[in-house]
């Protein structure tokens, strides 16, 4: 579904991105220019999307996952830290 809407826009941005409407195969309106930029926003969709065009099984580890597969640190990491930075030139 559909919705019109009103934006305020800055004029040289509406202007460039009507350039790169007139220049690009892409995109056939500015409404699907700014649907795209929206969706490109949504981080999640867009790693979805390119793994589903790429035909790729990916598989995403669970939290628990993550957790379990850190590396341990042995020493405090301010104790780390302090190294690092005593070691700077």
């Amino acid at each position: 579904m559909k919705v019109r809407t009103t934006i305020s826009v800055d004029k040289y941005k509406l202007d460039k991105a009507r350039r790169l409407l007139s220049s690009s195969v892409i995109w056939d309106s500015l409404s699907s220019l700014i649907e795209d930029t929206i969706d490109t926003i949504d981080i999640d969709l867009l790693v979805t999307n390119l793994i589903k065009s790429l035909n790729l099984d990916v598989v995403f580890p669970s939290h628990k996952e993550v957790i379990l597969s850190r590396p341990k640190v042995r020493d405090s990491s301010a104790k780390i830290v302090r190294e690092m930075r005593d070691g700077r030139i």
